[in-house]
């Protein structure tokens, strides 16, 4: 939960009177645009974040917690917990943001609706996975459901505004085109 609280709400909170001052001028492809550098800066802010969980999670997770009862084989399980884990932090920050997006269009079920459903997958994903993989069970299931949801939340926010290009997506293009 520390690069979420740290960057996301942070990030988050000031972005929300910005998209409603947005939406109220009926300025989307200022919302667009708006839009789509907050994906790039959390881009920035989350992958390395992301990556050092992937890549280096039990020598981090050594560092903190490795003493007396906590050994090297709860090192190992938990390292493999946060590099699993850590595949929801940044669809979770978009999620979030695309969910405040959604409360400055005056559109609160969307977002309250997608909630209930990520939980509903959630739930059943953990049903599935927990007896078979265990602690990373609960992980994958958290990563699987956060990431539906985002997709699925960014889905009914093209269908209104419109597709919001990124930086990325451009250069793909470009490259592609």
């Amino acid at each position: 939960q520390l690069p979420l609280s740290l960057f996301v709400g942070s990030m988050v909170v000031p972005l929300f009177p910005m998209f409603s001052k947005k939406v109220s001028a009926s300025d989307m492809e200022g919302l667009k645009d708006l839009l789509a550098g907050s994906y790039h800066i959390l881009g920035i802010l989350l992958l390395p974040v992301v990556g050092i969980f992937i890549v280096l999670p039990e020598p981090l997770i050594a560092v903190l917690f490795q003493r007396g009862e906590f050994g090297a084989q709860a090192v190992q399980l938990t390292g493999l917990a946060l590099a699993t884990y850590s595949l929801m932090i940044l669809p979770f920050a978009m999620r979030d943001v695309i969910t405040r997006v959604m409360y400055s269009m005056k559109d609160t079920w969307t977002p309250v609706i997608n909630s209930v459903i990520m939980v509903l997958l959630n739930i059943t994903l953990m049903a599935l996975l927990v007896p078979r993989l265990g602690m990373v069970g609960i992980t994958a299931s958290v990563a699987i459901s956060t990431t539906f949801a985002f997709l699925r939340l960014r889905h009914k926010l093209v269908k209104k505004i419109g597709v919001v290009e990124t930086k990325a997506q451009n250069i793909w293009l470009a490259i592609l085109g």
